[in-house]
């Protein structure tokens, strides 16, 4: 546990290491917050957990979907804000955040994003459709926070947002993802 605070000291997050929608996901503000938090992760059925140290910033999320080539491209940034301590389930599913898409940031901080999600989507060799956070910290400065290689994909659910703003329909994005995946 000392080798855990000393390289991840609070305050951070723990979260399961599989799984989504925030689910066993909690901040730890303090040292006698971490191992009940480990324990709360695990008990979502996830084989390992990861521990994150806090980032304090705007929080944004871009999916990279294929184009119509094949090659990446990059949704329109949605902002998110949470009437939450984080973008938790609630959040996320039951109206207490806002979404905005298309993000209300400057060209060249969206610029930014999107590059740096396309970046990342080919650098970890991702195929099909994912979603990638970021937290925008110090002097407009994106950091990853994760990437979803299985993004949301219902009504209420980031991507398909940032499709409908892109004008990409769900029926043609689906095609478009099968035909690369025949072609890799």
């Amino acid at each position: 546990m000392n080798n855990i605070l000393q390289l991840i000291p609070p305050p951070c997050f723990v979260k399961p290491n599989h799984g989504g929608s925030s689910l066993g996901v909690s901040k730890v503000l303090t040292k006698d917050d971490i191992l009940p938090s480990i324990h709360h992760a695990f008990k979502t059925g996830t084989p390992s957990v990861l521990i994150e140290s806090l980032l304090t910033g705007k929080e944004f999320s871009v999916g990279v979907v294929p184009g119509d080539d094949s090659s990446p491209i990059a949704m329109p940034v949605t902002e998110i804000i949470s009437e939450n301590e984080f973008f938790d389930y609630e959040a996320k599913y039951e109206g207490a955040s806002q979404e905005i898409t298309p993000a209300e940031i400057s060209t060249e901080l969206a610029d930014k994003i999107q590059l740096n999600a396309l970046q990342a989507y080919e650098s970890l060799n991702c195929r099909g459709m994912v979603r990638i956070d970021f937290i925008v910290v110090e002097e407009n400065r994106p950091a990853i926070l994760e990437i979803n290689s299985v993004p949301g994909f219902t009504r209420m659910s980031l991507l398909p947002q940032q499709l409908a703003y892109a004008g990409i329909n769900v029926k043609d994005l689906l095609s478009r993802i099968i035909e690369s995946s025949i072609a890799n």
